[in-house]
């Protein structure tokens, strides 16, 4: 019912020190702030915008994992249609590589710096899935 008693309401919890508030406005108004709240406070690993005009897309599913000093991101086009997309990492990383999901060739991708991220492009064909690996530190050796 919008009405704060004297228990902490559960969102405040979730969100720390940050306020709750109630959003007001139709179905509609109330996704466009809650979206504009949560990229101004969530910023995420990776970001996909199609080409040409550089859109922000969700058609490109992704899935992250971490292990030491490599990201993976598995991307998945989940549409009909062939795409041209480009990939902002979120950091400098040192290398980018494509590994072939069947084969596990490697290959490596251009990229470029700027803003403190990590830009590349890559074109998906219509239900394709990729295996993009970015390494974020230098490797250890394995013998000292």
């Amino acid at each position: 019912n919008g009405k704060l008693g004297l228990d902490t309401h559960p969102l405040e919890l979730l969100l720390y020190h940050r306020r709750s508030s109630i959003l007001r406005g139709t179905v509609d108004e109330k996704a466009d702030t809650l979206k504009r709240l949560l990229e101004k406070w969530v910023k995420p690993v990776l970001r996909i915008y199609l080409k040409p005009d550089n859109t922000p897309t969700g058609v490109i599913r992704l899935h992250h994992r971490q292990a030491e000093e490599l990201d993976l991101y598995y991307l998945f086009n989940a549409s009909e249609h062939f795409m041209e997309t480009l990939i902002e990492i979120r950091g400098e990383v040192l290398r980018v590589e494509e590994w072939g999901p069947t084969s596990g060739e490697q290959v490596i991708l251009d990229h470029w710096h700027a803003n403190g991220n990590t830009y590349l492009t890559q074109s998906f064909d219509r239900w394709q899935g990729k295996l993009i690996v970015a390494q974020t530190k230098v490797k250890k050796p394995l013998l000292a």
